[in-house]
C-alpha cells in the first residue's frame, strides 16, 4: 500500500517535490548558511550541508505513512487529517541520521528542523500547553501498512532504512534534550536549526501550492504567492 499526504497526492511524491522545491532555495542560500555554521563553532560544509537538507525534505512529511493516518484516509470523499505527523517524522530522521554516523549536533539541526516544520500552528520548542495535550494522545506511531513502500522510499533516496515505529517516550526525550541545549546561553549552534528548516517550509508549501492550489486558503495563498516572488521562483 503507497502511503497519500493528501487526498489526491502520494506521500513519495510529495517528498520528492518538496526536496526540489527546497534544493532551488539552498542554491543560493548554502554558502551563507556553512558560514554561519562554522561561526558557531559546526564545521558543516556545504556538501553536508545539502545532504543535511536533503534528509530533512525527504523525512519532513514522513510521519504522515503511520497506520492511525492512512487508516482513516477516505481517498476523494473527505479531507485527511494528520495531527502530530511532525513528530514521528522527526524522530525517523533522527534515527536515519545516528545509522550514517552524523554527529549529535547535526542531527539535532535535522531533528529540530523537521520538528518545527509547523511550528506557526505547532511550536513544540516554547508551547508548555501542547506537550500536555500530547500527553493525552496515547496511541503510538505504528508503520505496518505502509512500511514496506516506506523503506524502499528511504533506501532508495537516502541510502538506508531505520526503525519507523514512535512512543511518545522517544519523543518527550528528545525535545527534552533539545531545550536543554536551546536553553545554554553558550551554544549558538542549536538556534540555527531554522536554517535546514527554512528550505523545508518553502518546500512544502510551494509543492501544496502547486498540488493544491484551489484548497487552500485565501491567506495561505496569498502567503505562498508572495514567497514565490521573494525567492524569484
Amino acid at each position: 500500500m503507497k502511503p497519500y499526504a493528501y487526498n489526491d497526492q502520494l506521500l513519495f511524491d510529495h517528498l520528492k517535490n518538496t526536496l526540489n522545491f527546497a534544493q532551488q532555495f539552498i542554491q543560493q542560500n548554502a554558502n551563507i548558511s556553512c558560514r554561519r555554521f562554522k561561526a558557531s563553532g559546526l564545521n558543516i560544509d556545504l556538501h553536508r550541508f545539502k545532504f543535511l537538507a536533503r534528509v530533512a525534505a525527504l523525512t519532513h512529511d514522513i510521519g504522515k505513512g503511520a497506520d492511525q493516518y492512512q487508516r482513516k484516509q477516505n481517498i476523494g470523499k473527505e479531507k485527511p487529517t494528520f495531527m502530530y505527523h511532525e513528530l514521528p517524522s522527526a524522530i525517523i530522521s533522527w534515527r536515519l541520521l545516528e545509522k550514517v554516523g552524523i554527529s549529535k549536533e547535526e542531527r539535532l539541526l535535522v531533528f529540530m528542523g523537521v520538528l518545527q516544520h509547523h511550528n506557526a500552528m505547532r511550536d513544540w520548542l516554547q508551547d508548555e500547553n501542547l506537550l500536555q495535550k500530547l500527553n493525552r494522545f496515547r496511541q503510538p506511531w505504528t508503520f505496518s501498512m505502509c512500511i514496506d513502500e516506506i523503506n524502499k522510499f528511504l533506501d532508495e533516496e537516502i541510502g538506508y532504512t531505520e526503525v519507523l515505529d514512535t512512543s511518545l517516550r522517544d519523543i518527550f526525550e528528545l525535545i527534552k534534550y533539545v531545550k536543554e541545549c536551546l536553553s545554554k546561553i553558550r551554544l549558538a549552534w542549536p538556534k540555527l536549526y531554522c536554517l535546514l528548516m527554512a528550505p523545508v517550509v518553502i518546500g512544502d508549501n510551494l509543492d501544496a501550492y502547486k498540488v493544491r492550489a484551489n484548497d487552500l486558503s485565501y491567506a495561505k495563498r496569498w502567503f505562498i504567492e508572495e514567497l514565490k516572488i521573494a525567492i524569484g521562483d
